[in-house]
């Protein structure tokens, strides 16, 4: 709770992930006095906790980063090592054109609002919760760019300014300057999540669901 109230809550972007990381240490490292962790524990915990290596970095990574603010404001005399277990290699993948063709082809038969989600990442690559939380505010048509990032604090997973291809940039005029979109929309409105209002035909959901159910 420390670290937490004094630390977290004022200088974390996202706190909702640390949160999670918590929810999962907390019953095998709560109960334990901070400086008596020992690597047999983390051990213990790596084996029960049956998930990935790079979940288990970034929760043991969170405990790791708690203990030594407690060295550092000496609420403990040192902060015990915490062993990681190997970071995972990375996983690129290059979606052939036949699965762009074919995510497409699926994403038209969910719904426009999916079908407009898929062409957003398809172009800019952006991740999952940027593209949800994208507002016509980050859209600068006259530059033709994308601001991800929106003035937000950054996070370790940046969000960049990225280019608008020439095809994305007309799917978004388009939708922009229509009549029933505009009346019901404003400059700070999330586009995806706002799409079905004031209009009939938009399809409703989380789309990122529906779109990573077809990938």
């Amino acid at each position: 709770e420390i670290y937490w109230n004094e630390h977290v809550t004022r200088h974390v972007v996202a706190t909702d992930r640390l949160g999670y990381a918590w929810d999962a240490l907390a019953p095998s490292f709560g109960p334990l006095i901070a400086e008596d962790i020992t690597p047999g524990d983390v051990l213990i915990y790596t084996r029960d906790r049956g998930v990935s290596d790079g979940t288990l970095r970034r929760e043991l990574g969170a405990l790791t980063a708690c203990l030594r603010y407690l060295e550092k404001t000496r609420r403990i005399s040192r902060a015990p090592y915490i062993p990681l277990p190997p970071k995972p290699e990375p996983k690129d993948r290059w979606l052939t054109l036949e699965e762009i063709a074919a995510l497409r082809k699926a994403a038209e038969e969910v719904g426009e609002r999916v079908r407009l989600f898929v062409e957003i990442a398809l172009a800019t690559g952006a991740r999952r919760a940027s593209i949800e939380q994208l507002r016509w505010d980050q859209v600068d048509f006259d530059r033709k760019l994308i601001d991800f990032n929106g003035g937000r604090r950054q996070t370790k997973k940046r969000r960049p300014v990225v280019p608008i291809s020439d095809a994305l940039y007309d799917t978004l005029a388009i939708l922009r300057g229509s009549i029933s979109i505009c009346r019901a929309i404003g400059s700070e409105t999330c586009i995806i999540s706002h799409l079905d209002r004031g209009t009939g035909h938009f399809s409703h959901g989380r789309c990122s669901t529906l779109c990573f159910s077809i990938l």
